[in-house]
């Protein structure tokens, strides 16, 4: 989890240096990790016993 936060904070440090196409490219980086990432827990089995 903290690797998305550190590359959207590498993509943020890109924009501002003026490397616009690398921190787009770092956030849709991002984007597709985070998406896995919800659907890996989203689908993982609750192993409640009620």
């Amino acid at each position: 989890m903290t690797l998305i936060f550190f590359i959207l904070f590498a993509a943020i440090l890109a924009i501002f240096f003026d490397k616009k196409a690398l921190g787009n490219g770092l956030f849709g980086v991002a984007l597709i990790i985070s998406l896995y990432w919800l659907n890996y827990h989203a689908t993982d089995p609750l192993s409640i016993l009620l």
